[in-house]
């Protein structure tokens, strides 16, 4: 039982009949992303595991005596304010996705008390400090902050045991990513369209490096953070204008490899070791004629696709 102003709540199926906004139940067809009306969905056993709400004016307090809510997601509803009684769920939360929510949004010191989090996405909500608290969440492995106004990131972040993914893309006044020196869980590192300027550093483990629109004049160090096996590594709109050979001194094997508008004039050796690189894109850089040709030469006896 749940008593929230004085009513008691006594099943799921009263909580969700109680709600001010229609809920479609278990929808019979799969839901457009980002999902345009509000949906749950309720498990053989009458619980609410998972519920979307989309453009509501608030939260209803007694959403979180949702007992067994594993997914609580929000969309598009700009005057929503996330309230201390998110802590009601931290038994049972693992994802919490919350976008275009608010233009300068607050979080509640209680979200960072969700002990099961796997899963914490906050997008376009004018976020411009995410706190060192998140070391609390010891669960996290995929963190989403898209499009906020971040300009820097906690140093609990390289410290987040089960972190596999962050991603930060569209926080254009973001200049560093060096929070993330010494990760050995990390996978997958999104930050285009920002201020980077630099590379971190020893974050042994990436498969996937997507940093386009970016600040980077080089490489650098990204020797300590190439995994052997890498699928995707793309720096697209940089300004980079040389990689030497050392950079890509630990890169064995990857799959796509962006280079695309920068100033390179050459290509370091190394480049034509790597194993299994089926698409290779360095387009509108500073080739001269004869470089050009050389690395056209090159590919045409390896198995990859150029794009020059």
């Amino acid at each position: 039982n749940c008593t929230i102003n004085g009513i008691t709540y006594t099943s799921d199926k009263q909580i969700i009949h109680s709600l001010p906004f229609p809920v479609l139940l278990n929808p019979s067809q799969p839901q457009s992303s980002p999902p345009t009306s509000s949906y749950a969905i309720i498990d053989i056993n009458n619980y609410v595991i998972e519920l979307i709400l989309v453009d509501i004016p608030s939260i209803p307090s007694v959403v979180f005596c949702l007992s067994n809510l594993q997914k609580l997601s929000i969309f598009n509803s700009p005057n929503v304010v996330i309230p201390p009684e998110i802590s009601h769920l931290s038994f049972s939360l693992k994802s919490l996705i919350i976008s275009n929510i608010s233009r300068s949004i607050s979080l509640p010191a209680e979200i960072f008390n969700l002990e099961h989090l796997s899963t914490l996405s906050i997008i376009n909500c004018g976020l411009e400090i995410f706190s060192e608290d998140v070391s609390k969440l010891n669960s996290l492995t995929q963190l989403t902050l898209d499009r906020n106004r971040l300009l820097s990131l906690p140093w609990a972040l390289g410290k987040l045991p089960s972190l596999t993914l962050l991603s930060v893309n569209d926080n254009i006044r973001l200049s560093s990513l060096d929070v993330l020196y010494g990760s050995t869980s990390l996978n997958i590192l999104r930050a285009s369209n920002c201020m980077i300027n630099h590379l971190p550093a020893n974050i042994p483990n990436l498969h996937i490096i997507e940093l386009d629109s970016n600040e980077l004049t080089s490489l650098g160090g990204f020797e300590t953070i190439t995994s052997h096996d890498s699928i995707l590594f793309s720096f697209n709109d940089n300004k980079i204008a040389s990689i030497s050979s050392g950079s890509l001194a630990r890169l064995d094997t990857v799959n796509e490899f962006y280079l695309s508008n920068n100033q390179l004039t050459e290509l370091p050796d190394s480049i034509y070791l790597i194993k299994d690189l089926k698409k290779f894109n360095i387009q509108n850089n500073k080739f001269d004629a004869i470089e050009k040709e050389w690395i056209q030469g090159i590919f045409r006896i390896i198995n990859t696709t150029l794009i020059i």
